[in-house]
Parts: structure tokens; C-alpha cells; sequence
């Protein structure tokens, strides 16, 4: 499925304000404004950034420590681009102008 496709969009609204899970990694994580512990986060699914497999994610304004709900706090200073995980988010919404599905994070695991 293309990231842009319109079949997303209905997706995310029979999902909306519920949960999904589904293996990924961080495509991109740049600071959120000026903060030094707020991110925005891409999150490509699957396990290649190229897959192509499925829409693009996006979490806005997240903390990776506290937000995460990691299954293994050891590991949750580590995180970064290219890191390959399992995530557990709730569907806030799809901005098709943006081609971005917008989640909050309810867990968060390494694979």
C-alpha cells in the first residue's frame, strides 16, 4: 500500500481514539520546538525505512522516557533513529494534506 493512499484515511477513522500494534522503526526523531526532551517522531512500519509497507506515522510532542510506556525501562534511554520496535498506539488522526497518521503511545518494545 502507498503511505498517501486514501484507503488510510478510512482506516483512521474506524480507528479512531483506539489501539493498534504493529512492528516498526524510527525513521526520523527531531526535537519538538526549542526542547531538549520533547520529540516528533516518523515511524516507517515494518522493518525497513524503503519498505514502503504501509502509511507513515508520525507521534508530535512526546517524551521517549515517559511517554513510551516501554515494556523494558532498561533500554529507554537508547532509542534513536533506525532502531527497530513494537509499538502499541492510539490513532488520533490521519492528515491526508500531510500523508501522516497521527498516534499517541500507549507501549513501546524493542525487537
Amino acid at each position: 500500500m502507498d503511505y498517501c493512499d486514501p484507503a488510510i484515511g478510512t482506516f483512521a477513522a474506524n480507528y479512531e481514539g483506539r489501539p493498534i500494534a504493529f512492528d516498526g522503526l524510527i525513521a526520523d526523531l527531531a526535537r519538538h520546538g526549542d526542547s531538549d526532551t520533547r520529540y516528533d517522531i516518523l515511524i516507517s512500519a515494518g522493518d525497513d525505512i524503503d519498505s514502503g509497507a504501509g502509511p507513515a506515522f508520525k507521534y508530535e510532542d512526546v517524551n521517549t522516557t515517559s511517554d513510551f510506556g516501554w515494556t523494558d525501562p532498561a533500554r529507554q534511554d537508547t532509542v534513536g533513529e533506525g532502531d527497530r520496535l513494537r509499538f502499541t498506539a492510539e490513532v488520533v488522526e490521519y492528515r491526508s494534506n500531510q500523508c501522516l497518521l497521527y498516534l499517541d503511545p500507549i507501549a513501546t518494545e524493542f525487537r
